[in-house]
């Protein structure tokens, strides 16, 4: 039972204490990072956990569940529900390759633990950590977006290179960091605190700047569409306006149109005169219809009847002895 006991131990030691601590810090960090992300917000200018979890599989190389987990689960609470659903999961097997792919590339390198003394270990230790492996997510990520649908495949050019520069400026900027605080050494932490404090000020203040600049230019729409609201309003009322006063002018509806049939709209264009029977008022007074025949639609009294290519033309007076108050109804082709 000893045995057993320190098997389990040394597991969990090795494996499940480790896992879970990048785990809960790659969450922490990655949703902090969420809030500088460009829409539909998955891609950030800078992503600090990419440094994490290459320093985590560094320290702890059995740790890479944590990096899983962590990632998908950010990405999660990032999706909402929506269609990013299925892309978290591939967003999280991504970052884990990364991490392993920039842990897996430092050792082949320059081997590790190193103390990073010559200016060539320097040099190859960001590239390890830094452009090479971070192409991984932001090949893979992007791509998932855009299987899901999240991500137009016009805007993969943008969301990759954004994805790709925050990951890799994350893993630049995180990782000595971490390197020296793991370090225990007191000069690390004197190096690392100053660090953490300007970065934490500068991503404070891009997460100010750029809720101004989202602000001024909703305020900005805002302007455009009230602009846009009055001018159709204008001209509406102005519509609103010449109808009624049509209405006014034809005699038949002194009090303008109701609300009802102005909601209605504009009436119907009449359809062919039915026969006209000659009588003794002539070709104008056949035109001008029988005593007591049902009204014209409105503004048929004023502009007399549709003419040749579906102009209107205005009516005129004829001698068929009209009622009082009543234009004839004289149709332009019979005149």
């Amino acid at each position: 039972m000893s045995e057993v006991g320190e098997t389990r131990g040394a597991i969990a030691r090795a494996w499940a204490w480790p896992s879970l601590g990048v785990a809960v810090a790659y969450f922490v960090v990655a949703r902090v990072s969420l809030l500088l992300a460009i829409p539909p917000g998955f891609a950030a200018p800078i992503w600090p956990a990419a440094g994490i979890a290459v320093v985590a599989l560094l320290r702890w190389p059995r740790a890479w569940p944590g990096v899983l987990v962590g990632s998908i689960a950010a990405n999660l609470v990032q999706a909402s529900g929506g269609p990013a659903t299925l892309a978290a999961f591939g967003i999280g097997t991504g970052a884990t390759l990364q991490a392993l792919a920039g842990a897996h590339l430092t050792r082949r390198w320059i081997g590790w633990p190193n103390e990073l003394a010559a200016p060539r270990e320097i040099l190859l230790f960001f590239v390890a950590i830094g452009p090479a492996p971070q192409l991984v997510n932001a090949i893979f990520g992007p791509l998932c977006l855009f299987a899901t649908g999240v991500v137009p495949a016009a805007a993969l050019p943008l969301t990759m290179s954004v994805w790709w520069v925050g990951d890799t400026l994350g893993a630049v900027a995180c990782a000595p960091l971490l390197l020296a605080a793991i370090g225990r050494r007191r000069s690390g932490f004197a190096i690392a605190a100053p660090t953490a404090i300007v970065l934490g000020v500068v991503t404070l203040g891009y997460l100010a700047a750029s809720r101004s600049e989202r602000a001024g230019l909703e305020r900005q729409m805002d302007r455009r569409v009230d602009g846009l609201a009055t001018a159709l309003e204008g001209e509406v009322a102005s519509y609103v306006e010449s109808v009624h006063a049509l209405a006014q002018i034809q005699g038949a509806r002194p009090g303008g149109l109701p609300d009802a049939e102005l909601r209605a709209g504009a009436p119907a264009r009449p359809g062919p005169d039915p026969p006209r029977t000659p009588t003794a008022g002539g070709a104008r007074g056949a035109a001008a219809g029988p005593r007591g025949s049902p009204p014209r639609p409105l503004g048929w009294g004023v502009w007399g009847g549709w003419g040749a290519g579906g102009a209107v033309a205005p009516a005129r007076s004829s001698a068929s002895g009209s009622p009082p108050g009543r234009a004839p109804w004289i149709c332009a082709s019979a005149c």
